[in-house]
């Protein structure tokens, strides 16, 4: 049988359910990943319309000997391995961004840094798709001459540091992601 009385509202401390932390982050997400790829595709286009028509001979020369700007059209992964795959990587791009965000939905209390981290991988992998299918690459331009790493980009460091985050989240604080 009911209690006739009606049911106590919820108290004002409870923790919010998971759904509705999902609402509150999901603006953040989507910020995040627009910002992100707005500024790697920014930063792609002055790069290499700087470097094709500065008439200065020592263009992109930031520090000389240690870091610099040198374009180039990759078509391949991340700094460079696996040349030639284009399509490859298109398609796990392809299907990483529902995987990406399928991830995040199904997260058990959603919070800041699992937000920005995945935003972050997202930004970087919707940015690098643009380029792969609209230039048949990845456009990379930013060159650590002084220890000889491989070309890259924004996106790139987006999604390095999103992996990075997320894996500490994951592995360091002893909660669910």
């Amino acid at each position: 049988m009911e209690s006739p009385l009606p049911s106590a509202p919820p108290s004002e401390t409870e923790a919010p359910s998971a759904p509705a932390l999902r609402r509150r982050f999901i603006p953040h997400l989507l910020w995040i990943i627009a910002l992100g790829t707005a500024l790697d595709l920014v930063t792609k286009a002055w790069a290499f319309d700087y470097l094709e028509n500065s008439p200065k001979p020592d263009a992109g020369q930031w520090w000389p000997g240690v870091l610099v700007m040198r374009s180039t059209l990759n078509e391949g992964a991340l700094f460079g391995g696996m040349q030639g795959r284009n399509f490859l990587f298109l398609a796990l791009s392809v299907l990483a961004i529902p995987l990406i965000f399928w991830f995040f939905w199904t997260l058990p209390r959603p919070r800041w840094l699992p937000t920005i981290a995945l935003g972050a991988i997202l930004a970087g992998t919707v940015g690098n798709l643009y380029d792969r299918v609209k230039f048949g690459g990845v456009r990379d331009f930013i060159y650590v001459e002084a220890i000889n790493w491989p070309i890259f980009n924004v996106a790139d460091i987006w999604i390095l540091c999103g992996a990075v985050l997320f894996a500490v989240e994951v592995m360091l604080s002893g909660r669910d992601p």
